[in-house]
């Protein structure tokens, strides 16, 4: 499935960005359908609550939006009450405010059990409803973790959903094959960056930035870091993100070549963009993926990437076009990708001028945004 098939001009949607504070409680206007979109804090550290964001401040113009926090971060006790008060809060709305639409973000395992009392919820009230599947390991929770008992509820909930976003081509022949529900599919969206003209001092930035750990590959970078040293001397590496920082910081300061290595931990804001920006090349050696933001905000820096073949990175990541994919945990495979890259600046402008392309012309908020408007208004209307 093409995503340039499935998308259309932006020119006829005016989206005007607004901040989340204002956005997350829009003013009421009767004449606009009311969604209450239900997922982790906007505060929360990870993909979804980007996703969630960006969707918030796009829409806002177009529909009543109001954000109910299901996920906070902290402990066993903190995320049980933000729960409870969540509930609280969306039985509330569906009195007073009557919604239109819900529109539920959901992963796997704990998130989507959690979630499910709200689909249930929103059921009894009559409330239409869209799923909106982001778990980078839903095929392992359903098809392996999973019992005969369980896959029944998951599918049953499934059918209460009257449409399944699925972010990527891969994830959205997955779910298909359940035979729940109808699926669309609508990849993530992320905003657009102005061209930068990256001058060549010798040295090489590497740019990791996502949660640290074994999912997302970063021991098999570390492990890759010395191969390509041996080759590039003047790479530094940046390895961004939370997750297991303190792991990573220690394995990585055994090593003579620790001055190399940079591990900020989780950066936001200003930090983050002077990340993407000061990079001259994106890694993401994941064995898992939705379709991650990490590398859609880097390619819309203009940088090209080397990942992995897993869920939507291929509909992203193109060989020989804007980067290099390599198997999952195949470190050899991952240096010289990595090595090759960066020996030839020729090739890296070329990925990265690639790279923004592909994101300006099809994952880019105004165009995403106005695809999830024409969903909510063909449910709400339907």
């Amino acid at each position: 499935m093409e995503w340039n098939s499935q998308m259309s001009a932006s020119s006829e949607c005016d989206l005007r960005d607004q901040t989340t504070t204002v956005v997350a409680e829009a003013r009421c206007d009767p004449r606009r359908q009311r969604v209450v979109m239900l997922g982790p804090a906007l505060s929360v550290k990870g993909g979804v609550s980007s996703v969630e964001a960006l969707l918030i401040d796009a829409l806002s113009d177009r529909f009543d939006i109001k954000h109910v926090a299901t996920l906070s971060e902290g402990g066993s006790f903190t995320k049980l009450a933000t729960a409870i008060t969540a509930l609280g809060r969306f039985i509330g709305l569906a009195v007073t405010w009557r919604p239109d639409l819900v529109h539920v973000h959901f992963a796997s395992r704990a998130s989507f059990w959690r979630k499910s009392i709200f689909i249930v919820v929103a059921k009894v009230f009559g409330m239409k409803v869209v799923g909106h599947a982001h778990g980078a390991q839903f095929n392992i929770f359903y098809d392996i973790e999973s019992g005969p008992i369980r896959r029944f509820l998951i599918r049953a909930l499934f059918r209460r959903f009257d449409r399944l976003v699925a972010i990527s081509s891969w994830w959205h022949d997955y779910y298909t094959t359940m035979r729940a529900c109808p699926t669309e599919l609508i990849p993530n969206p992320v905003r657009q960056q102005e061209a930068i003209v990256r001058v060549d001092h010798g040295e090489r930035t590497v740019l990791m930035m996502g949660r640290l750990g074994e999912r997302k590959g970063v021991y098999d970078l570390i492990k890759a870091i010395p191969i390509v040293l041996a080759s590039c001397p003047q790479t530094r590496f940046v390895l961004a993100g939370d997750g297991d920082i303190e792991r990573c910081r220690a394995l990585v300061a055994q090593f003579p070549w620790a001055d190399r290595v940079s591990i900020p931990g989780w950066t936001s804001g200003d930090e983050r963009l002077r990340l993407y920006r000061a990079a001259d090349l994106f890694v993401l050696p994941s064995y898992n993926e939705g379709l991650p933001m990490a590398i859609l905000e880097a390619m819309s820096f203009g940088l090209p990437v080397v990942s992995t073949p897993v869920g939507g990175i291929p509909e992203l990541v193109q060989n020989g076009r804007n980067g290099t994919l390599v198997a999952p945990g195949d470190v050899g495979g991952l240096a010289s990708a990595i090595s090759a890259l960066l020996s030839d600046v020729n090739r890296l402008r070329a990925y990265g001028e690639q790279s923004k392309s592909i994101v300006d012309n099809t994952f880019e908020l105004k165009l995403v945004a106005a695809r999830f408007g024409r969903l909510y208004e063909s449910i709400c209307t339907g």
